[in-house]
């Protein structure tokens, strides 16, 4: 019985990031579906890929804490992670290591900001 519900727990996770992928390939959250936005019109949306506090698994949220999912595997995470995030005009995926520090940082869209160099 445990070991079923580990597994289901699994497949749910995985058919999470196969529909994720499969939105975003097909372009359905243009047509109405969940389009993630930040809370001002030229604001990021951020999603962080962070251990949960056992360090068991990994969670995505994003900065408003409107937005939640677990995942086993570090690279499910950051893979749903990045798959959401391509589909705000702008946003942003944090990446933190198993200690919490940050590891890296993708961005996609326009930088609002305008650095020389």
């Amino acid at each position: 019985m445990f070991q079923e519900k580990i597994v289901s727990n699994h497949l749910n996770k995985l058919k999470g990031v196969i529909i994720s992928k499969a939105y975003l390939l097909k372009g359905l959250y243009k047509k109405g579906g969940y389009m993630p936005k930040g809370k001002k019109e030229n604001e990021r949306v951020v999603y962080h890929v962070t251990p949960d506090a056992a360090g068991q698994t990994w969670i995505v949220s994003q900065d408003n804490g409107n937005f939640r999912r677990e995942f086993d595997r570090k690279e499910d995470a950051v893979d749903f992670a990045k798959v959401w995030a391509q589909k705000a005009p702008l946003s942003q995926v944090k990446v933190h290591r198993e200690d919490g520090n940050m590891e890296y940082e993708s961005t996609y869209g326009e930088d609002p900001r305008d650095i020389s160099g």
